[in-house]
């Protein structure tokens, strides 16, 4: 009896460990070509205007006057639910130098706001015409170096939506993105101690960057038994194989880019995404 519970909780094992690795890789590389024109119905700048005025009562857009031509340029008209009703989706300035996602859904009341988010879209898809995820990109403001991704899974029951974020990581802003992915990602453990997390796969480590005062493309020192994930790979010139990857949360990063050595919670920046060498790691 005790060797069938063990065996059925090794199976167990196996199957939790290929759903958390088998997650969907996010869309880095098409956070600077996605339109929404790829999903929008075409509506003209007057009927974009008149969505503007009918829901700009105690908003942003009654008092951000100096923005109030150029928000027209930021509505997109699309279908959320295949109801066959025009909803519409504003991604565009906001206060400071900030960038502001809003749906509205068409109601018999007009048009309500139902979900709100910083940043732009990397890529929205959909199932059976009704919108399922999101993938949105978040620059950092005014001096902040780093962009914060994030993925909402939608849920549309009862004629409801429910927008549920399942993925976040932090980068540096300029991070080298990788030509092609893996198709799925590959766990693995670091086996050194400081084992330096870079923004681009080269070992560079000068000049001093004055602004992030840190060394060449060093973004953060990884300590031994640091876990995370290889999303895709790059050979340099001398024959070295980079990995670039996300490290999970739980694991904090030392002398990094993005938080102090002593701050009290890294792992609201969810993941932490750069380039390592994959000679001292050990695929789990």
């Amino acid at each position: 009896m005790r060797q069938h519970k063990m065996n059925r909780l090794f199976i167990l094992l196996i199957l939790t460990t290929r759903v958390c690795f088998s997650q969907t890789i996010f869309p880095y590389n098409s956070c600077d070509n996605f339109q929404l024109t790829q999903i929008e119905i075409k509506t003209s700048r007057t009927e974009r205007a008149e969505f503007i005025k009918s829901v700009s009562k105690d908003t942003f857009f009654e008092t951000y006057t100096h923005e109030k031509d150029n928000f027209p340029d930021y509505v997109h008209a699309v279908d959320f639910n295949n109801d066959g009703k025009r909803d519409f989706i504003y991604n565009g300035v906001y206060l400071a130098e900030g960038l502001l996602i809003e749906f509205y859904i068409s109601t018999n009341e007009g048009h309500k706001s139902i979900f709100t988010a910083s940043g732009h879209f990397c890529k929205i898809d959909y199932q059976d015409k009704i919108i399922r995820r999101l993938y949105i990109a978040q620059p950092g403001c005014c001096a902040d170096p780093t962009t914060i991704l994030k993925t909402y899974d939608v849920k549309y029951e009862n004629g409801k939506f429910e927008f549920i974020k399942t993925f976040q990581a932090t980068m540096l802003t300029h991070t080298t993105l990788p030509d092609k992915f893996f198709d799925s990602p590959i766990a693995f453990e670091t086996l050194n101690e400081k084992y330096f997390l870079r923004s681009e796969p080269e070992i560079k480590d000068e000049p001093f960057d004055e602004f992030l005062e840190k060394n060449g493309n060093q973004i953060g020192e990884l300590t031994k038994g640091t876990k995370g994930l290889a999303l895709a790979e790059k050979i340099d010139s001398t024959g070295r194989t980079w990995w670039f990857v996300e490290i999970l949360p739980e694991y904090r990063i030392q002398n990094s880019v993005f938080y102090g050595d002593n701050y009290f919670d890294t792992t609201q920046y969810g993941r932490v995404v750069g380039w390592i060498s994959s000679r001292f790691v050990k695929r789990l």
